[in-house]
């Protein structure tokens, strides 16, 4: 899931324009792999799922990639604010009542 959501993370820009022009983009991990699904309809569909195909396979030769740290950066930040608004902190365990320390 989480290189799944760092390669939504690249594809950010190019799918909110894509967006604008009606199409939708999901990338996700799934227990057999992973899955794209591109909605819509447009000429340019075809060329979002390539491109959205090329980035993640890319993440396997740019792991020390300047972009791909940032993207993984945020995408950890998007988690751990997860985690602080539930009452988590990282590494924590499930409490049985939200309490603020």
């Amino acid at each position: 899931q989480l290189a799944a959501k760092v390669c939504a993370e690249l594809l950010n820009e190019e799918s909110y324009s894509a967006s604008l022009g009606g199409l939708g983009l999901e990338i996700f991990a799934t227990p057999r792999g992973w899955a794209l699904q591109v909605d819509g309809f447009s000429h340019k569909m075809a060329q979002l799922g390539v491109r959205a195909c090329e980035t993640l396979a890319s993440l396997a030769t740019r792991g020390d990639d300047a972009e791909v740290g940032e993207a993984f950066s945020r995408v950890l930040q998007q988690y751990e604010l997860g985690l602080s608004n539930a009452c988590f902190k990282v590494g924590d365990r499930a409490p049985y009542e939200c309490r603020p320390s």
